[in-house]
């Protein structure tokens, strides 16, 4: 059985929106300063102010500041899922915020996490079972990933502090062109 991905968390610099956050990991959605991953920890005031301006309707952008003094922009990302707690230790709060809804954007991926720049076959199998209801098999995958990247379906978000995402484009129609293709040429075997 497969174990679960563990994240690594290294600081990668910080945010200050009424006050300083340190950013441990991010993510971007693909094409875009949008967030599919944020890990912070701060002052509650800053790390509540840091979502609000990531859900903001002004469209006001958050910006991080790396450990080499370069910036990053954070857009405005609507459709995050928040998870919070409070750290009484040290008096701070850590907030890990992940991409869960697309309503609003024109392509909608879903998201893998993955580590040392692989993804498990398992989960790759069942993110791709998700977007395309035709057979698929689980010694396709490494293939399928490849054929996935090659036709822009299959892209490793920008990524920052330990954390690396895919992102799996949900656009049926284009998985099944590929995959045919390659059932075709005899890459992919039934």
């Amino acid at each position: 059985m497969e174990q679960g991905i563990r994240v690594e968390r290294r600081c990668v610099g910080h945010i200050e929106v009424t006050g300083k956050s340190l950013v441990f990991g991010l993510a971007y959605r693909p094409n875009s300063q949008r967030v599919a991953y944020l890990d912070l920890v701060g002052p509650r005031s800053s790390v509540e102010a840091v979502w609000a301006r990531l859900l903001s309707s002004r469209k006001e952008s958050a910006w991080l500041r790396m450990t080499d003094e370069t910036l990053r922009e954070l857009q405005p990302s609507a459709g995050l899922k928040r998870y919070q707690v409070a750290l009484p230790s040290i008096v701070q709060d850590n907030l890990v915020a992940v991409v869960d809804k697309q309503e609003d954007e024109e392509d909608r991926y879903t998201y893998l996490l993955g580590s040392e720049g692989k993804i498990s076959a398992s989960a790759l199998l069942h993110g791709l079972k998700d977007i395309w209801r035709g057979p698929l098999f689980m010694e396709w995958m490494p293939m399928l990933l490849s054929i996935g990247q090659v036709n822009k379906l299959a892209t490793w978000c920008e990524s920052y502090g330990g954390v690396e995402m895919l992102a799996l484009l949900r656009d049926a129609d284009k998985w099944e062109a590929a995959i045919s293709e390659n059932v075709e040429a005899g890459i992919l075997r039934l």
